[in-house]
C-alpha cells in the first residue's frame, strides 16, 4: 500500500506537467490557426435591398486577418468606385449615393482586400439590389448636393447647347452645311427639336449675333447643357446643367478662366470648348487678314495670314490659297501687319476657340485642315 501511495506521490507532478503542456499546445494550435487564417464576407447589401438616392446606407462586412478593402459597384460593367482603403477592422462603410447616380435594379457589391492583387480575398452580394429615387428629389436639391445649379426640363426659357462629337474641317457645306451637321448629331444624340450652328459667316448678316437674332427665341434664352445630367423618376424632363443666364455670359465663357469652368461644366462639354469653330461672332470681328498664331514662328510672312476668317464662307478644307503652292503666276489677296507692313496672305484659316493652361482664347485664327467641333444651339 505504501508502494502505491509513493508512485501515485511520484508520478502526480508528472501528469500536472502533461496537462499543463497539452493545454498550451491546444492554445498555440489554436492561435495558430487564428492569425493564419483570412476571410471575408460582405453581410449588407444582400438580401435585394432597395437603397434611396440621396440617402445614406451601410455596407457592412465581416473579415479576419485583413488590414484595408477596397468597395466597388457595378451593373454588368466596368465597376464603379465606392470607397478605396477602408480599414477592414470597422466592417462597415457609409455610403451616401449621389443624386447623379444612375437608378433601377440590378446592383452588385463587392468588397475586397485592398490593393488588389491575385490572391485578394473577394465577397459579392449575394442577390442584386436596386437603387431608387428620392420622393423628395428635385433639381434643387440636386444643385445643392453637387454645388452648381441644375434646372428641370419645363423651367422656362432654357436654350439646350452641345459641342459636337465629331470634328470637322473647314468644308461644312456652308452655314446650311453647319446646321445639318448639328441636326444630324442631335439626333444621334435622340434629342428632339430643331438645332443649328453657333458659327458665323462673311455675308451680311451672318455673325453668330445676327443668325441668334432671327431665330425663335431670338437673343434671350437661359443657355443648359442638352443632355440632363441626372434624371427624377416623377419628372420626364430630368434635371440640366446651367451653362450661363444670358447670352453675354454664354460668350464670356470662350474667354474664361480654366479653373472655374472646369467645375461648372461637365468634363465633355470643357475638354471640347478650345476646340470649336466660330468664325464672325459679331460686327466687331475680323472680316479678313486673320493672323494664325500657331504658325507664325515657323512660316514665311506671307503664310503667317489668312485672307478669310470663315475658310471662305465654310467651303473650304485646304489650308492654301489656290495656285500659291504651285507657284502659279497670280495675285494673292494682301494684308498689312500689326507694323503696317504689306504683305500677300496665302493661307485659308477661320477664327477659332483655344487655350491656354489658364484660361480660353475666342476668336483665334486656325487653318481650314484642322479638325474642330462645331457649338450646336437648340432652335
Amino acid at each position: 500500500m505504501n508502494k502505491i501511495l509513493t508512485k501515485i506521490r511520484f508520478e502526480k507532478p508528472s501528469i500536472l506537467l502533461l496537462v499543463i503542456t497539452l493545454l498550451i499546445i491546444g492554445v498555440l494550435v489554436f492561435f495558430l490557426f487564428r492569425t493564419g487564417t483570412k476571410s471575408l464576407t460582405l453581410v449588407v447589401p444582400d438580401q435585394g435591398e432597395r437603397w434611396e438616392l440621396g440617402a445614406t446606407h451601410s455596407i457592412l462586412w465581416e473579415s479576419r486577418n485583413i488590414d484595408k478593402v477596397g468597395i466597388v459597384l457595378f451593373r454588368g460593367e466596368d465597376p464603379q468606385w465606392i470607397a478605396r482603403n477602408v480599414d477592414a477592422g470597422s466592417g462597415q462603410y457609409d455610403w451616401t449615393i449621389d443624386f447623379g447616380q444612375d437608378y433601377g435594379g440590378n446592383y452588385w457589391i463587392s468588397v475586397f482586400e485592398y490593393p488588389w492583387h491575385e490572391d485578394s480575398l473577394t465577397s459579392y452580394s449575394k442577390k442584386a439590389f436596386s437603387i431608387i429615387p428620392s420622393d423628395f428629389f428635385t433639381c434643387e436639391k440636386g444643385s445643392v448636393e453637387r454645388e452648381w445649379l441644375y434646372l428641370p426640363g419645363d423651367f422656362d426659357d432654357l436654350r439646350r447647347v452641345f459641342i459636337t462629337g465629331n470634328r470637322y474641317q473647314g468644308d461644312l457645306g456652308g452655314l446650311e452645311g453647319a446646321n445639318a451637321i448639328c441636326q444630324r448629331e442631335a439626333e444621334s444624340l435622340e434629342l428632339e427639336g430643331e438645332w443649328f450652328a453657333f458659327i458665323g459667316g462673311e455675308k451680311p448678316r451672318e455673325t453668330i449675333i445676327e443668325r441668334l437674332e432671327d431665330t425663335a427665341k431670338g437673343l434671350e434664352g437661359i443657355f443648359v447643357e442638352a443632355l440632363p445630367d441626372f434624371e427624377i423618376e416623377r419628372e420626364e424632363e430630368g434635371c440640366y446643367r446651367l451653362i450661363a443666364k444670358n447670352l453675354d455670359e454664354f460668350l464670356n465663357i470662350f474667354s474664361g478662366n480654366k479653373l472655374v469652368y472646369a467645375h461648372k461644366l461637365s468634363p465633355s462639354f470643357f475638354r471640347r470648348l478650345d476646340r470649336i469653330w466660330l468664325g464672325r461672332v459679331n460686327l466687331e470681328s475680323e472680316e479678313s487678314c486673320i493672323f494664325l498664331p500657331d504658325i507664325a514662328l515657323v512660316f514665311r510672312l506671307p503664310e503667317r495670314y489668312s485672307f478669310s476668317s470663315t475658310c471662305q464662307n465654310w467651303t473650304r478644307s485646304e489650308s492654301y490659297v489656290t495656285g500659291y503652292r504651285e507657284r502659279e503666276e497670280r495675285e494673292f489677296p494682301q494684308c498689312f501687319t500689326p507694323e503696317g507692313e504689306m504683305t500677300d496672305s496665302v493661307r485659308l484659316g477661320a477664327l477659332s476657340s483655344n487655350s491656354d493652361g489658364e484660361k480660353f482664347f475666342m476668336q483665334w485664327g486656325k487653318l481650314c485642315d484642322e479638325k474642330q467641333h462645331l457649338v450646336c444651339i437648340e432652335y
